[in-house]
C-alpha cells in the first residue's frame, strides 16, 4: 500500500523542518542517522538506493513530481520558493530536498567479499585507499570516478569528510549513495588485511623516490603505462596537497608514476586518479 502525507508549511521554525535548516554548514549531519541531498536527480537515486528517502522539502509548485518518487511511503512538505531559500540559508533552484535514514555503512570484509566476486567474473578488482583525504570534492570526485571504472570501493581514513554529505553527493551525481565508502580507523590493519589476502598494493606518486630505502625489499618503480597489472590491486593514492606520505609508499608492493612533460608540476588527484583507473580496470 502506498502511504504518501503532505502537508504545506510555513513557520520556518517548525521542528519537521530542523534538518534542512543551514544546509551550508559543513558536515552537519555527519554522526546522525539522517542526511540530506538535493535536486531531483539525487532525490531520485536516493529513492532507488538502499537508503531509506523518509521526507522531501518542495517548492509549492512541484509537488506532482515528488508523488512520482518510487517509494512506497514518504512524507512531503510544501514551501514557496522564498521560503526554502530563508531556510536553507541561500538562493535555491533545485526545488526540492530530500532527507534520506542511512543504511548501515560498509566493512572492510564486505568490501573484500565484493572484491573476490568481481575478481571471479571479470578477472581483476580494483580498491581504492586514501589514507588522508580531507576535501569533499576529491571525495566526491573520487566516488564518481571508481564507480564509473568499476573499482570495487573506496577505503579512506580517520578525518574523511561523509560520503553522504551534500556536497559530497553533489559532486559525485548521486554515487555516493550507492558506492561504498569503508571509514577505517587504522588504514595500516586494513592494508596489511587486503595484502594478506592477496591484493597487490600499488602506490600512486608525482615522481621516484629518492632512494631504494623508501622502498620496502623487493618492491620496484614503474611507469603505469608499462605494468602487468595484477588480478586484485589496492591503489594507494595520497592528499591533493601532499601527495603519498612515505609511510604508505613504503608499504607498496610496487610503486607507479604518470609520466609528465618535463619541468610540469603535478595532475590534480581526480585527474591522476582516472587515468590510473583506466587503465587498472581495461584488460591487459
Amino acid at each position: 500500500m502506498t502511504l504518501w502525507t503532505w502537508t504545506a508549511l510555513d513557520d520556518l521554525d517548525d521542528p519537521r523542518l530542523a534538518v534542512f535548516r543551514a544546509l551550508k554548514k559543513q558536515n552537519v549531519n555527519r554522526d546522525g542517522r539522517r542526511f540530506v541531498v538535493e535536486g531531483w536527480k539525487l532525490v531520485e537515486r536516493l529513492a532507488r538506493s538502499a537508503h531509506r528517502l523518509e521526507t522531501v522539502l518542495v517548492v509549492e509548485d512541484q509537488v506532482e513530481l515528488a508523488r512520482r518518487l518510487p517509494v512506497e511511503e514518504l512524507t512531503i512538505f510544501t514551501l514557496s520558493r522564498e521560503r526554502l531559500r530563508d531556510l536553507v540559508g541561500f538562493n535555491f533552484h533545485q526545488g526540492v530536498l530530500g532527507c534520506g535514514i542511512r543504511a548501515d555503512a560498509p566493512t572492510l570484509n564486505q568490501l573484500l567479499a565484493a572484491s573476490q566476486r568481481v575478481t571471479a567474473r571479470s578477472g581483476r578488482s580494483v580498491v581504492l585507499v586514501c589514507p588522508a583525504l580531507f576535501n569533499p570534492e576529491n571525495l566526491g570526485a573520487l566516488i564518481r570516478l571508481g564507480d564509473v571504472m568499476g573499482a570495487v570501493g573506496l577505503v579512506v581514513g580517520p578525518g574523511c569528510p561523509d560520503p553522504l554529505s551534500r556536497r559530497v553527493t553533489r559532486v559525485s551525481m548521486g554515487a555516493s549513495l550507492a558506492f561504498p565508502v569503508v571509514e577505517a580507523s587504522n588504514v595500516a590493519a586494513a592494508l596489511d588485511y587486503l595484502a594478506g589476502l592477496g591484493d597487490h598494493l600499488l602506490a600512486a606518486a608525482v615522481c621516484e623516490p629518492a632512494g631504494p630505502s623508501a622502498l620496502k625489499p623487493g618492491a620496484t618503480v614503474v611507469p603505469f603505462d608499462r605494468i602487468t597489472w595484477p588480478d586484485r590491486v589496492a591503489l594507494l593514492l595520497g592528499s591533493e596537497a601532499h601527495g603519498l606520505e612515505p609511510c604508505w609508499v613504503q608499504r607498496a608492493d610496487q610503486l607507479t608514476t604518470i609520466v609528465m612533460r618535463p619541468g610540469a608540476d603535478s595532475l590534480n588527484l581526480a585527474v591522476a586518479t582516472g587515468i590510473l583507473l583506466y587503465h587498472l580496470t581495461r584488460p591487459n
